[in-house]
């Protein structure tokens, strides 16, 4: 709406408002500095004009303009996008300004951004200041619950056996290569530039880190449980437990080859008392090797239990740190 007084006429006629054709009547020219594109489409090819020169006139205008959004606390940023609109002057005493009446929104919400509000400030150029936001919600769903629950499920497997047939092992493999391969997905559409990183990406990675980490020590503790050392057998003089095996192993291949022996000596004296001697020999190995057994399993599910409480531990201090550097910003 403007007054344009070349238009206006007197009471001799009898009419207090006319339409006229757009193409016939001057129409202000408004413009966009910091959009990168610009479509104009009249809602009609007519205005109306007024007695008194005032023009009501009705132009659609369709503007991409390119903002520098802050994405670190993504998925819940919050940003400030300006839109400046002059008309044709360059001087503030020369040609139109714009003003502004009631601001309504229309189609607030648009893919993963929403409109909250939209701010007139009254500089040399006439500025929309539009406040974005994330939705936060489709975020939460769709990515920090399921890595949520992948820490849930390896929490839990603490609790399945260090013995069997390694299905904690197992189990927490498939739980990394899952989780890599859900980062995989998400690599192309998360957002983020090399000046800005959001949070959601170092999430994920310590995500990464701590089920590594678990993988890593179920691998030492089940090797603690069966041999009682980290060492490979390959090196001499590593386990105490190497030797007991090897040493059991020779008795029992001893009474192996003394059985036929037994048979053809039976009503010796002598042979029947060294026979005794490493049946109660080989048994009292026997006993040792299974109170060794046990024994390095009680120290892994001991070391098993105090890696429980770091990963607690450290899983609670790194949510309360997210936490504060959400609240933070």
């Amino acid at each position: 709406v403007w007054v344009d007084p070349y238009l206006s006429w007197d009471s001799t006629y009898p009419y207090d408002q006319i339409v006229l054709p757009v193409s016939n009547v001057w129409t202000p020219s408004l413009s966009v500095k910091n959009a990168l594109r610009v479509d104009k489409q009249p809602a009609s090819s007519d205005l109306l004009v007024f007695r008194n020169g005032t023009v009501s006139y009705k132009l659609l205008m369709w503007i991409t303009v390119g903002c520098d959004l802050n994405l670190y606390l993504y998925p819940f940023a919050k940003d400030k996008c300006l839109i400046a609109l002059d008309g044709w002057n360059e001087l503030p005493e020369c040609g139109e300004r714009v003003t502004f009446g009631q601001i309504m929104l229309a189609g607030k919400s648009r893919g993963d951004w929403q409109v909250e509000s939209v701010i007139k400030e009254d500089l040399r150029d006439t500025v929309l200041m539009v406040c974005m936001s994330s939705k936060s919600i489709n975020v939460l769903m769709t990515l920090i619950v399921p890595s949520l629950l992948i820490m849930l499920a390896d929490i839990m497997c603490f609790f399945l056996p260090l013995g069997g047939e390694g299905e904690r092992i197992s189990f927490r493999v498939t739980l990394v290569l899952s989780f890599v391969m859900f980062l995989l997905i998400l690599s192309g559409i998360l957002p983020g530039n090399r000046q800005c990183t959001p949070l959601i990406q170092y999430h994920f990675s310590v995500c990464l880190i701590f089920l590594v980490m678990s993988m890593i020590e179920t691998m030492l503790v089940m090797r603690l449980a069966v041999d009682g050392c980290l060492i490979p057998f390959s090196i001499v003089g590593c386990c105490k437990f190497r030797h007991k095996h090897t040493k059991n192993s020779k008795a029992h291949q001893e009474i192996e080859g003394m059985v036929p022996e037994l048979l053809r000596t039976v009503t010796l004296q002598d042979a029947e008392v060294r026979s005794l001697q490493r049946i109660v020999k080989y048994l009292d190995d026997k006993v040792e090797e299974e109170q060794d057994t046990q024994k390095n399993e009680r120290f892994a599910d001991m070391v098993d239990k105090c890696y429980l409480l770091a990963y607690l531990c450290s899983f609670l201090i790194y949510i309360i740190i997210m936490a504060i550097l959400f609240n933070k910003k």
